[in-house]
């Protein structure tokens, strides 16, 4: 579904919530490792169960890099992570010390790959008026195929957030693994959203697995990437 029309200008807020940049020292990642990454994480954080905001973002990588072509996501083949691959974590920003004595020099495994987590640096959130979520689910859905229902919960999302989108875009359905069972997602583009809405939303995300990243909101540039990355799958 695509929904655009014209969107009236907003304020600027600040927001409560930061994202800590971590390098790693990883070779690779199987494509679906969502679930993986949190429960290694967790179990050196567990803490961030209660804390707002938190949301481990999946590592995506470049679709290609020296005539490698990126795996599509729900595949079973691995992604293949350079030195400048990063693995960022959302959490109110008062946590973020607490995190980086958590996670820095350890080393967690992930489905029999290690994955070496150095030095932390912290970046704002920037009130980026195109938004993307690579992977959103709603688990109360009736029916998870209908696009229609999927695009109702979005709104609905986002309304319980004072926000009213004008321009959103769906992207195809795929099935990754959940914390308890298998996951129907989507990805999700919003764009022209006024900067105070910006970021509440990249705050609170969309959606349901928010400790797994799904329904983390990043900057997007245009609408080209998504409509790109949803022809791939």
């Amino acid at each position: 579904m695509i929904l655009w029309q014209d969107d009236p200008p907003s304020r600027h807020s600040s927001s409560s919530a930061i994202d800590l940049i971590f390098r790693i020292n990883c070779q690779r990642l199987p494509v679906d490792h969502a679930n993986a990454l949190a429960t290694a994480i967790l179990a050196l954080a567990p803490w961030l169960t209660e804390t707002p905001y938190a949301a481990v973002q999946p590592i995506h990588v470049a679709g290609s890099q020296n005539g490698w072509e990126r795996p599509l996501d729900g595949g079973s083949d691995d992604l293949l992570l350079s030195k400048r691959t990063r693995l960022t974590i959302r959490l109110a920003s008062e946590q973020s010390p607490r995190l980086r004595d958590a996670l820095c020099g350890q080393t967690i495994a992930i489905a029999g790959n290690e994955l070496m987590i150095e030095s932390a640096r912290e970046r704002s959130l920037q009130a980026f008026s195109t938004l993307l979520a690579r992977n959103v689910c709603y688990h109360a859905l009736r029916d998870h195929s209908d696009e229609q229902q999927f695009s109702d919960a979005v709104v609905e999302n986002c309304n319980a957030l004072g926000f009213q989108p004008t321009k959103l875009l769906c992207g195809l359905q795929q099935q990754l693994a959940g914390s308890r069972r298998k996951v129907l997602t989507r990805s999700v583009l919003l764009a022209e959203v006024p900067p105070i809405h910006s970021l509440q939303l990249q705050q609170h995300g969309l959606g349901d697995e928010r400790l797994m990243g799904f329904g983390m909101l990043i900057p997007n540039k245009d609408i080209a990437a998504v409509n790109a990355d949803s022809a791939e799958r």
